[in-house]
């Protein structure tokens, strides 16, 4: 697993959302959008390229995100 230092990832809309699903236990997009009260759209964006980069993983049943990556 890689690791990650937080403070690293430039885009702060991306460093929260890696900070909210480090903080729930199951996260689900809705928890992300709701907390940094995103649109719908914008999150999935952000979520999307999580994902693209590796940081982040989804699962559909049920739908929860997960990190990919280790913060230090």
């Amino acid at each position: 697993m890689k690791e990650l230092r937080l403070e690293n990832i430039e885009d702060a809309i991306e460093r929260q959302v890696v900070g909210i699903i480090r903080e729930y236990e199951n996260c689900s997009v809705g928890n992300v959008i709701k907390d940094l009260s995103l649109s719908y759209s914008r999150g999935l964006k952000v979520i999307q390229s999580l994902k693209q980069k590796g940081w982040v993983t989804s699962h559909t049943n049920p739908p929860f995100l997960n990190l990919n990556v280790q913060l230090i």
